[in-house]
Formats: structure tokens, sequence, C-alpha cells
């Protein structure tokens, strides 16, 4: 293993850990509730008695179970594969649907709205980058998909990951 090898480990190695830690963040925010309107009475309001404050520290955010974590993680990688297995975008070729987040939908079989706030965090992370352009058998230009230069490495490595191997020959 090379100097090269191991940057490019420890490149991917932040991307995906940032990506991750993004994901349990958002996933960890406590939801707020809107503010009692007109209609919540005052009477219940003065019924509430403040709770004793206990010297334990305050905890953080309530944890996301790991699995949800680990399932949107394993996602992005898929979308990543997916959309390396499609080759290269040229800034003038027509692209193929499966560029398109329907096309992404389709041959993944995952959620809409999941795959689109994937796709929000893998360009974020500048893994992913946007364009609209004509896609074929489209009636009309779509915002299409590729991988940037270090979505290319980071797909390169999920794959050596998922096979076990080398890909390299050497």
């Amino acid at each position: 293993m090379n100097w090269l090898d191991l940057a490019l480990a420890g490149v991917v190695g932040v991307v995906l850990g940032w990506a991750a830690n993004a994901l349990y963040h958002r996933m960890a925010r406590p939801r707020t509730n809107p503010a009692p309107g007109p209609s919540a009475r005052p009477v219940e309001a003065a019924k509430v008695r403040p709770e004793p404050q206990s010297p334990s520290p305050e905890p953080g955010p309530p944890a996301a179970p790991p699995s949800i974590v680990s399932r949107r993680a394993d996602t992005a990688g898929r979308v990543i594969v997916h959309l390396a297995s499609l080759g290269r975008l040229a800034n003038d070729d027509v692209a193929k649907r499966g560029y398109t987040q329907g096309g992404i939908v389709d041959a993944l079989g995952i959620p809409q709205g999941t795959i689109a706030k994937v796709l929000d965090r893998l360009e974020a992370a500048d893994v992913v980058e946007t364009s609209t352009r004509h896609v074929s058998g489209e009636p009309r230009r779509l915002k299409v998909y590729r991988l940037t230069a270090l979505g290319e490495s980071v797909a390169r490595e999920l794959r050596l990951r998922r096979t076990g191997g080398d890909e390299r020959g050497s």
C-alpha cells in the first residue's frame, strides 16, 4: 500500500464519516412543537408543576437507532455505486434515465423522498454534481446527477470493500 492509497482511504473515510455523522445528527434532532395557539387554556398550564432540577448533566438529543443510520449510509453507498456503474457522462452527452432521480429510484427500489435526501447530502459533500440537460426518452430537460472525482474514488473504495479484493491489479 503506497501513500496515494493511504491518502485516498483517508479521504473516503472522512467523507463517509462526515455523511454518517450528518445523517445521525439530523435523525437525532428533537422535533419542536409549535407554540400553543389561542385555543390553549391557561388553567391547564397553571396545573403543571415544574419538576425539581437534578444535578445530573443535561442529556443530549435522543440517539437515533443504529439501524436508521446504517440504512442511510448504505443507501448513499448504493446510489454512488449505481452512478458509477453508468459510466462517465461527458458535458455534451445526452443522459440516460438512470442518471436522474427517477431512474435511481427505479433502479434501486428505494422511495423517492429517501433518494432526494441522500442526493442532497451527497451533493453537499461534493460527491455528486448536478446539471439540467436532455435525457433520452424524456420530453423536457431534467436534473441529472453524476459523480465528481471524489465520488468516483469513493465508488472505487466501496467496490473494493464489497468485493474484498483489489481492483488495481497490482
